[in-house]
């Protein structure tokens, strides 16, 4: 229940914020390659099923 409520102030915490914001900006490109793998992912887990068969 406390850590609950430190986490909240931890959001509140406009710093925090601020470095998350740079955080999701660094992050951005990652995330185009995070869908290339979630397809690549899929292919394998289908491909995988095929095979277990």
């Amino acid at each position: 229940e406390r850590d609950s409520q430190d986490f909240v102030r931890y959001l509140d915490d406009e710093s925090f914020r601020r470095r998350l914001r740079v955080a999701a900006d660094m992050l951005k490109p990652f995330k185009e390659m995070g869908k290339l793998k979630g397809v690549c992912t899929e292919m394998t887990r289908k491909s995988g099923h095929r095979q277990r068969r």
